[in-house]
């Protein structure tokens, strides 16, 4: 070694007892080597436990919460889908049964309104089964009327 640089004698120690298989002491500088060895304090130790335990219970109840709160939206997911089905399937009805009424002359919305209206005032045993096969049964009741009017009645609206 150049004779200009100073011996760190702390270092020189460490590697020396290292060399001899030991460890360097520890000084009052350096944390508590019980931690390094496994050693903890008992009471430390113990209220350890007690915290892991009692999140680990804790998360034993959220998951439990949890649980019941998906079965209870599974349930509800199933309504939901149930009553969207029954909807579209309502307007799908609808929008044919306007189609037919379309077909059958009645262009405009409020006429279908209306012919709406009669059916649900009419008597359910002489209208059909809905205000489209009514309002057909009744155009070929006023056909047939037209064409011999003594043979056939005329239909009542």
């Amino acid at each position: 070694m150049p004779d200009d640089q100073p011996i760190d004698v702390d270092s020189l120690a460490t590697k020396i007892l290292q060399a001899l298989g030991r460890r360097r002491p520890a000084d009052e500088d350096e944390p508590d080597d019980d931690y390094r060895r496994g050693r903890v304090p008992q009471e430390r130790l113990r209220r350890e436990i007690d915290k892991r335990r009692a999140a680990e219970a804790a998360l034993a109840d959220m998951q439990t919460q949890v649980e019941s709160l998906q079965a209870g939206y599974r349930g509800q997911i199933a309504d939901i889908k149930k009553a969207t089905a029954d909807q579209v399937k309502r307007i799908g009805q609808r929008h044919a049964e306007d189609l037919s009424l379309v077909d059958a002359g009645l262009t405009d919305a409020l006429g279908r309104q209306a012919l709406r209206a009669a059916w649900d005032a009419s008597a359910p045993a002489g209208r059909g089964k809905s205000p489209a096969a009514w309002w057909t049964q009744t155009l070929a009741a006023h056909k047939l009327h037209g064409e011999d009017g003594e043979k056939n009645a005329a239909p009542t609206v």
